[in-house]
């Protein structure tokens, strides 16, 4: 089963002379992955060793669902799993659009340490564009006064469908299962042989009424390529599923059966090879 998460040795592999800074994203989109503490400390020591800067985009954090990254209950004022803060050489982002469901109010924030906040000042005063103030004054109210019984509801949703949504298409994609995410709200789910992401995008929109996003929006490919045994010959193609919008455990599941009826006709579709390969 893909864990999805980042191999220390091949992100060493790729530094250069004109690496800055390494990008983590965890809890991760599209994949859902949770970065391991064991991990987020290999990288910060191999960006200490290169002098490098470690960012962090933390846009999901109060979103994991694993035991491992999630001892205690939620606070609204913390993470939920370990990320480094308060080092030097790390930068934070964080913003109000997922924890707090304030996406069109356009505020998030930054982390980091005091010595470069001369810096940060002079991009700020360049930049065209800002949050309005109102934005920031949500923004605000909405850390200081959000119980975290309201994280620990969201998460808890979140968590259910996300096991609903898996029991369906995990009676439909056995070969493998599709990972079940630790954090965020997506899953990232393996087209089936010969099956470009355009055509599965059109047959589950067209004939089954469900809305994906195509993996190559996020570097995957849009077809896999498979040799003669049908064995994967390179990189796997996949579409992203996104259940945030479901309001309940009942819409989990009316969305899981749609999901799952339009998979069943996708491997139809990839048994006849009725979808071609495009260039």
């Amino acid at each position: 089963c893909e864990t999805f998460q980042p191999l220390v040795d091949d992100i060493s592999a790729k530094i250069t002379r004109k690496t800055r800074a390494v990008v983590l994203v965890s809890p991760c989109n599209p994949t859902g992955c949770v970065i391991d503490a064991d991990t987020i400390s290999r990288i910060r020591a191999l960006c200490a060793q290169h002098a490098l800067w470690l960012v962090v985009d933390a846009a999901y954090e109060h979103f994991v669902y694993s035991q491992e990254h999630h001892e205690h209950e939620l606070d609204s004022s913390a993470p939920s799993y370990s990320i480094p803060f308060a080092e030097d050489g790390v930068l934070l982002l964080f913003t109000m659009s997922k924890s707090y469901a304030l996406a069109g109010w356009r505020v998030g924030f930054l982390v980091h340490p005091s010595r470069i906040t001369p810096q940060l000042l002079k991009i700020h005063d360049a930049n065209v564009t800002h949050a309005t103030v109102l934005s920031q004054k949500v923004a605000c109210a909405t850390l200081q006064h959000t119980p975290s019984s309201f994280l620990n509801a969201l998460r808890a949703l979140l968590h259910a469908n996300r096991d609903v949504l898996l029991g369906y298409l995990n009676n439909v994609v056995v070969n493998p299962n599709v990972p079940a995410p630790n954090g965020a709200f997506y899953l990232w789910v393996r087209l089936p042989r010969g099956v470009h992401e355009d055509d599965a995008i059109d047959v589950l929109a067209r004939q089954f009424k469900v809305l994906v996003v195509p993996g190559s929006a996020f570097g995957a490919n849009a077809v896999a390529s498979w040799d003669a045994n049908g064995d994967v010959n390179g990189e796997s193609a996949y579409v992203r599923v996104c259940y945030s919008g479901l309001r309940s455990v009942n819409e989990a599941h009316q969305a899981g059966k749609l999901l799952s009826d339009g998979w069943r006709e996708l491997e139809r579709v990839s048994r006849l090879h009725s979808c071609p390969q495009r260039q």
